[in-house]
Order: C-alpha cells, then structure tokens, then sequence
C-alpha cells in the first residue's frame, strides 16, 4: 500500500479515507479482509525514527516532560530548559531563561512559545526565540501540570493546590489573555480526578485529560460541557490535539509486544483509526505532537536490554 496516500487518508480523514473502503479485499481462505481495516477502525503500523541523544551532552535529552512543533516542523521539547530541534532531529538551540523548572509547553499560531514551570508561572518567547513576557505569578502553593493555547491565542492553565496535596483533590483551570491577564480561575476537582494534561483547540474549549481514561470538556467559564469515553488501552499522561483536523491523539504502551499505541479520535470522541509503532522497552511516555506534515511524535524513555539503563528519546513516525 502506498504509505504517503495511506498516512494522508487516514489522519486528514477526509475524500481519501472514505475512498479506501471501496478498496479490494483480499481473500485468505473463506474470508474476504479489508487490508486497510482492522475491526472495523483503520489501523497501521510503523517502524520510527528517533532523536534526542545525538551530539554534544548539553544537547541530549535529560528528562523530557512535552513536546510541541512549530510551523517550521521544529521540535520543541521541555527538558528542564526549553530545547529546540529542526525537523530532522538536530539540535538548534536552547530557550535562554532564568527558570531550569519548565515542565510544559505549548505554542500558538505564531510560533509564540509559551513555557509553563513547576509553580504555574508562564514564560512567553516570540518564534525568534526571545523572552518577550512572563505571567501567571501566583501563591506557591499552586503546582503546574499543563498548558494549551487555543486557536484565538487564549491561554490554559491546568494546576493542583500543593496545600491539600495529601488531604483532598484540588485541581483548577486558569484562563489567560494572550496578554497574560488572567480572565478565568475555575476549579475541575468536583469533575476530574488526577488530571495530566490539558489540550485545546480552534472553539473556546478546553479539554482534560486523567488517569481515569476519560475526557471532560469545558468552556472558557468551567462549565462542563460533555465527557468523551470509550479509550479502550491504558491511560498514560500524554494527549494531543491537531488543530488543522480538529483529532485528539492518546498514546499507550503495549507491554506483551513492546510497541506504542496510538489512538486517534475526533474532538466529538468518536475512533478515526490505531496507529502502532513498533519499539524496545518503553519504560514511560510522556508527551505526544503532531507536525504541520502530519508527522505524530511521542517524547519516551526506553531501557536498553544489555546496559539495563534508561534513555530518553523523541519517536517520530
């Protein structure tokens, strides 16, 4: 099968995937099967690239916590600092920044990076690279979890109260200006328990994701709006939303074959296709994009079969 056609028909979902059901089936005894179809849901499996431990040691991937791409098809990925590859792998250049915390990062439309540390603050760079503001100051005892950006530039962040860290669930949505004024302070806790990851797309939406393999989705007021289930693998911390195709993706580890899932929805929740990489050892996933060429990658750490030690890579499909 022509792996350029099948790649762009299955993530666009669009006149091309609809076309591959009137493709041929092929006959293997008395049954007649689909090669582009399994069990119904458009499914593949790939063999990825990888980068992130290639060069000088300052340059390699210590532990990665998220990744985004940039219009350019760069990679960017929060390590502690923000480091930036091209679309090939190779390191360019770190994110100058009093912070060596950075535990998220999103961008928007125009290429703004925005890097969310451990206590919520956000660091805005423009696509140049230069820091060009700093919001979100807040009482210490906010730890941050995620950030997303949405299509109008509004900015989400996802955070849990340190105070009741060990008492009681308190998890809370911040909504943010591209400015940096904060419009919005909404808590989810009543809705969502053991939040990782937020994600946002072209409405004024925001989505969380939690171990409890479910989706709730809110407006920019906290309403909740709906929740989306129906995940069928193991949750694990990572999710991305494609802006141009409006598809969730939600990655997860296969521990009997030692290959990373990746499920792919519609933002309404409903199952476009699988995708498979075939890997090592995956010891944690922690972070998962999609380039402006469709290109998926998932941040992994991966231990090595005869060293027995834990390496730290970008998959790329």
């Amino acid at each position: 099968m022509n792996r350029v056609v099948f790649r762009v028909a299955m993530v666009t979902d669009g006149v091309l995937s609809r076309e591959l059901d009137a493709w041929p089936c092929v006959k293997i005894g008395e049954r007649e099967v689909n090669p582009s179809i399994c069990g119904g849901v458009y499914a593949s499996r790939v063999l990825p690239w990888s980068f992130g431990q290639e060069g000088e040691e300052e340059h390699k991937l210590k532990w990665p916590q998220s990744i985004v791409t940039s219009s350019k098809g760069q990679f960017i990925v929060a390590d502690s600092v923000i480091k930036v590859f091209d679309c090939s792998g190779k390191f360019l250049f770190s994110l100058s920044s009093v912070f060596d915390d950075i535990r998220d990062v999103a961008t928007d439309r125009e290429d703004n990076v925005y890097a969310m540390t451990f206590f919520s603050n956000v660091i805005v760079f423009d696509k140049e690279g230069k820091r060009n503001r700093f919001f979100g100051k807040r009482p210490i005892e906010y730890r941050g979890i995620s950030v997303t950006v949405n299509g109008d530039g509004k900015v989400f962040v996802l955070m849990q109260s340190l105070q009741n860290f060990s008492r009681e669930y308190n998890y809370r949505v911040a909504v943010h200006q591209a400015d940096g004024e904060m419009v919005n302070n909404f808590s989810v806790s009543q809705f969502v328990r053991e939040p990782t990851s937020i994600i946002s797309g072209s409405e004024d939406h925001v989505m969380v994701w939690s171990f409890e393999n479910l989706i709730r989705v809110f407006d920019a007021e906290g309403h909740l709006l709906k929740s989306l289930r129906g995940f069928s693998l193991p949750p694990v911390r990572a999710i991305a939303f494609h802006l141009s195709t409006e598809h969730i993706l939600i990655p997860s580890r296969d521990y009997h074959d030692k290959a990373l899932n990746i499920e792919i929805f519609t933002k309404d929740g409903e199952r476009v296709r699988n995708l498979r990489m075939e890997t090592g050892e995956i010891c944690y996933v922690s972070g998962i994009t999609v380039t402006t060429d469709r290109r998926i990658a998932v941040i992994c750490t991966i231990q090595e079969i005869q060293s027995n030690d834990e390496k730290h890579l970008v998959l790329v499909e």
